[in-house]
């Protein structure tokens, strides 16, 4: 890897733009009405991609992408492997130090007009942070430091960001978690490519 290079900036501009975005949002849905509201709005279509879309945060799709990494670029794959599962793990870890936070069908339980969607199974505890969101923004980041192509950077924070928003579509997570496991990603994915960025430069 050489110099931080213009489409590495675009990634670090777009990070600290979601951030901002994701406070805002944090912000309007203090007490929860924004998620309220989010909730009333669902058609089958909706219903349908959410289903499958959410699972581009899984970690078998990790995994997938994980191997292709591994196969393609052998020991160079590392950095990429450590964004990706590093986000994942360190989600984990807050997990469990937060203990089982409830998930929203159990704050929402009182609150007979939320909609869930068919055929999902809804989760009840371990909501802080989002594992999925911070997954799908690990996986997005590492290819976009790999390719350091805008193009690729903007589609796969695109998806990145519909997982996020899978996620509360569910009502598997509130807004707040997946902003926090998009923040978690970002922080791994930046911290990484800034030490690989210095490690690589000549002495």
């Amino acid at each position: 890897m050489g110099k931080i290079t213009l489409p590495y900036r675009i990634i670090f501009i777009l990070q600290l733009a979601l951030i901002a975005a994701g406070a805002i949002l944090c912000q309007l849905n203090s007490n929860n009405t924004l998620q309220l509201q989010l909730n009333q709005y669902h058609t089958p279509f909706l219903d349908a991609i959410a289903r499958l879309g959410t699972h581009l945060g899984d970690g078998l799709f990790a995994l997938i992408i994980s191997l292709v990494f591994i196969v393609f670029l052998k020991k160079k794959s590392i950095p990429y492997l450590f964004i990706i599962w590093g986000s994942s793990i360190v989600a984990q870890l807050l997990k469990n130090i937060y203990g089982p936070t409830p998930r929203p069908i159990e704050f929402f339980k009182q609150v007979p007009t939320v909609y869930y969607v068919p055929d999902v199974i809804i989760l009840h505890s371990f909501s802080f942070p989002s594992g999925h969101t911070a997954t799908a923004f690990g996986l997005a980041l590492a290819l976009s430091f790999y390719f350091n192509n805008k193009y690729v950077t903007c589609v796969s924070l695109l998806i990145a960001c519909f997982v996020a928003f899978t996620r509360v579509y569910l009502m598997q997570h509130f807004i707040v978690d997946v902003v926090i496991g998009m923040i978690v990603a970002m922080l791994i994915g930046s911290v990484t490519i800034v030490l690989c960025q210095h490690v690589s430069e000549p002495k």
